[in-house]
């Protein structure tokens, strides 16, 4: 058995408080190049920035080949931020076995760079 992911991310501000109409704007890793992420398994786009719920919440699920930078930032902020919460570079999905594919496995073991 594998641990379940989170199946709703929640984010809060610098209070504490749920982050309601926050923004969580997702990159390229290092880079301000959007990247995509998805609201469901079947691959439903989020949009970019995701604007969080009246809790702080959103559903975000990610492409396990890619990696991310998420930068996470008040309701008012602008595209990119420039006040941000956080930011976080880095991110990947959790690879489980249901997903592993050829070149999944092919990355891990041979890993290349541009």
């Amino acid at each position: 058995m594998n641990l379940a992911p989170l199946a709703i991310q929640k984010f809060f501000d610098n209070a504490g408080n749920p982050l309601n109409g926050g923004l969580l704007y997702t990159y390229q890793s290092g880079t301000t190049v959007k990247l995509a992420t998805y609201s469901n398994a079947s691959g439903t786009p989020n949009t970019n920035p995701i604007v969080l719920d009246f809790r702080g919440e959103a559903r975000i699920w990610l492409d396990q080949t890619l990696t991310y930078r998420f930068v996470l930032a008040p309701a008012n902020d602008t595209d990119p931020p420039t006040n941000p919460i956080w930011s976080v570079d880095d991110v990947t999905a959790a690879v489980t076995f249901v997903s592993l594919t050829q070149s999944i496995i092919g990355q891990l073991l041979y890993p290349r760079t541009a």
